[in-house]
């Protein structure tokens, strides 16, 4: 069992404090505090309130944040090292047509779709590396497919030309 203060209220005229701590902190830290404060004699009152305790069994509790967080899209699981890669071809992007453009001017699926075969058919007649970015196929095709979804996910994206 493990005893805690849901809110300890420190008023110090003329200013307040609100601090949530562990009832053993009280002896070890508040009363320290409180005493050198009264001994300055810089403030005229000091009140300590301990407001809603109870006792709190933390074997048994689960993260509420955890469960409904565990029921999400966990990002996680993708590899960071990954994103480097990526985002330098998407920078590229950026320069070249602009930030997000596929945001604002609806794109057509096929002209991905065709960046996507090329960049794979280059890779596939080992060229390792895009010649003009530097940077593999692989994350040439990665910005492709996450480009076309998020048009799709902003309702820019056209199937047909």
């Amino acid at each position: 069992m493990v005893t805690l203060v849901r809110l300890v209220w420190v008023w110090i005229s003329p200013m307040a404090r609100y601090m949530l701590v562990p009832v053993r902190w009280m002896r070890l830290v508040l009363l320290p505090i409180i005493h050198h404060m009264l001994l300055r004699r810089s403030h005229r009152l000091v009140l300590v309130v301990v407001v809603n305790w109870k006792h709190v069994n933390m074997a048994n509790k689960v993260n509420p944040k955890a469960v409904v967080g565990r029921t999400k899209a966990q990002v996680h699981d993708i590899p960071l090292r990954t994103l480097g890669p990526i985002g330098g071809v998407m920078a590229l992007g950026a320069k070249k047509y602009g930030h997000f453009n596929w945001r604002y001017v609806p794109i057509v699926d096929d002209d991905y779709i065709d960046a996507i075969v090329r960049h794979l058919t280059d890779y596939q007649n080992g060229e390792k590396q895009d010649v003009e970015s530097g940077e593999s196929h692989f994350a040439h095709i990665a910005a492709c497919c996450i480009v076309v979804l998020d048009a799709e996910m902003e309702g820019t994206l056209n199937k047909e030309k």
